[in-house]
This record gives C-alpha cells, structure tokens and sequence, in this order.
C-alpha cells in the first residue's frame, strides 16, 4: 500500500489502485451534547462530499460508499443516510447500488460521531503520469467555510462534488487537491513537496490562504496558462492564487 496526499492506494493488478478516502464527524447534529446544531440531511451530505472530491480529484471510479453512524437508526442516522445519498445521486451515481454502513443500537448516545469512507479504483498509467509544467496556474474554486459560516452564507460561493463533476468536464486539470480543514497554503506546500516543484503565491497575505475549509468547501487546481480562458464558461467562485515557478 502507498499513500498519496489523504489517499490509501492498494496495488491489486498489472493495471489498476483501489484508492481509499474517509472523513470523520464529531460534535455536529442534534444530540443534546453536540457542539454545533444542523441539519441531519446536511450533516450526512457534507461529510461524504469531502470523500467523493478526494476520489474525484484522481479520477475514480467510485465503487462504495461505507458509512458508520454512532447514533440510532431510527429518526435519526435514516436522516444522516439521507443526506448521504443526496451527495451520492448529485454526481449521478445509484445510492442503492454503492452505500452501505453500520449504527449504534446498543448504546445510548448523546453526541452525534460520523465517519465515511470512499472507495473506488484507479488506472496506474493515468495516474503516475500527470505532469505539471512551468507556468501553469494555481486555481482556487470557492471560498473556504467551516461549520455555522456554511449555513449563514447559504452554500454560496462554496464546492460541492456536483461542480467538481461539472468543472471536470471542461477543464483537463493537471492537478486537484480538495482543501479541509490545513488550507490552501499548507496543502500546495504539501503537494509541491510530492510532485518536486516549486510556485509562486500572487498574494501571501491573503487570509482564505490559510482559513479552514472546512469539508472541503475549496477546490485547488493546477491548469495550464490556455485551459485558464475556460473558466469564463463557470459561474463558479474560482480566483487564479499562484504559479508553478
């Protein structure tokens, strides 16, 4: 197994990665001990937003969805699941077909916990020969939320997984990192670091550089100089951060 950013990739032929993402939750629902109240629905969508993106991010063919929800079934993880499945059905995929989990029956619980994890399968040839070049450009899509700024900002100017896809199919994206809670700044660092080049930040003062994201509600992309007249086709929050040196 080789890990790859917040990536597992297990070797299983000559040709393919079975690559593994998972988010975790604690502390946000609407048990009486939990430290942010939302909705159930939104809970379940967001947290497997941020797998579907990692997964998304190199091109997977997502297989399973896996959740494991440390509240009761009944009224209350059904709700979760919900949300689950709407994140699910915005990328086009059967929710039936790929989401399966576990609750907690036994116990009486009195904070909501939530863990997701993605699975899917990538080609080894597709992967390993991505290559980024002097001057392509660093993109942010969207604006970093975490928490209540989400709902108060009414999912404007944020990513979801939906216009990942969407981005997807016009852009021919050299790299793409959902960003959580480290930030822009700590996560193009990182990256620099695996894929051995070195940029330039246009504004090293901007704030949202280094903001929690939260589930990753930011989107960094790395494109090439001409792919970037493309964006002028998404109405879509994106600002141009950087550049490979």
């Amino acid at each position: 197994m080789r890990f790859y950013r917040d990536l597992s990739l297990i070797d299983i032929n000559e040709e393919d990665y079975l690559v593994i993402a998972c988010d975790s939750v604690g502390g946000i629902g609407k048990k009486v001990n939990d430290y942010i109240d939302i909705e159930l629905d939104i809970l379940g969508y967001f947290s497997t937003q941020v797998v579907l993106m990692e997964l998304l991010s190199v091109d997977a063919n997502i297989i399973s969805i896996v959740n494991t929800i440390s509240t009761e079934m009944e009224s209350y993880g059904e709700k979760i699941i919900n949300g689950i499945s709407k994140a699910v059905e915005s990328i086009g995929l059967d929710p039936k077909m790929i989401i399966n989990g576990s609750t907690e029956e036994n116990i009486p619980v009195t904070a909501t916990g939530l863990g997701v994890v993605g699975i899917g399968i990538i080609k080894k040839a597709e992967f390993l020969n991505r290559k980024i070049d002097r001057d392509d450009l660093i993109i942010s899509f969207g604006l970093p939320r975490v928490g209540k700024e989400i709902i108060d900002n009414e999912y404007k100017d944020i990513m979801t997984a939906d216009k990942l896809k969407a981005i997807k199919e016009i852009i021919d994206f050299k790299e793409i990192v959902p960003i959580g809670s480290k930030g822009i700044k700590y996560e193009i660092t990182a990256l620099s670091k695996i894929k051995e080049f070195e940029f330039e930040l246009f504004n090293e003062e901007d704030r949202n550089l280094f903001k929690s994201a939260g589930p990753s509600t930011v989107v960094m992309g790395i494109i090439s100089k001409e792919d970037y007249v493309k964006l002028q086709e998404i109405d879509i929050y994106n600002k141009k951060i950087g550049r490979i040196k």
